[in-house]
């Protein structure tokens, strides 16, 4: 409770308004004009913002928590958009990231699942490798529902204190 979140891709809102009812100070970005509104409209902190730079400020920023459910896979440049989350992250941020499972997708033959706006489709080892790659540790990966969606809840990673390796390199 009382911790700030954003939802990046919020859509219509759905999962922001459960965190802003459990407490939380819930930000969402989106950038469809009719999301936006609609979640104005019933109350949500939501602004029209489309992450393109790693060097973005978010509204609101910094965040103790983020989200992103079922969208990651829609972004152009997933390494651009962690990096710009790392940055617009408290220190000891978390976040979770939900995506469908490639995995499962091509065991039960769902050729359905390919859409022209899933741009990416990763397995549990490709979103870990992207999410450490990018300034995340995993804390936790599994899938859910029915092995159809990887959820994955990641920490900002420390940044390491190398002054002691200066020092000695200097001497």
């Amino acid at each position: 409770q009382d911790k700030k979140v954003i939802e990046i891709g919020c859509g219509k809102g759905e999962f922001l308004s459960l965190m802003k009812d459990a407490g939380t100070n819930a930000y969402g970005i989106e950038y469809a004009d009719d999301s936006v509104n609609l979640c104005n409209d019933n109350g949500l902190e939501v602004s029209k913002f489309y992450i393109d730079s790693e060097d973005d400020i978010l509204p609101a920023a910094p965040y103790d928590c983020f989200f992103i459910m079922n969208f990651f896979e829609h972004l152009p440049d997933p390494n651009t958009t962690l990096r710009a989350l790392h940055t617009n992250l408290a220190d000891d941020g978390i976040g979770i990231i939900e995506v469908p499972n490639f995995d499962m997708i091509i065991k039960k033959k769902l050729f359905s699942e390919f859409i022209g706006d899933h741009l990416f489709y990763f397995t549990k080892e490709t979103l870990c490798n992207t999410l450490a790659k990018n300034g995340f540790e995993v804390l936790e990966c599994s899938e859910i529902w029915y092995d159809y969606i990887i959820s994955v809840v990641v920490r900002k990673r420390k940044k390491l204190d190398v002054s002691n390796f200066d020092t000695q390199q200097a001497k």
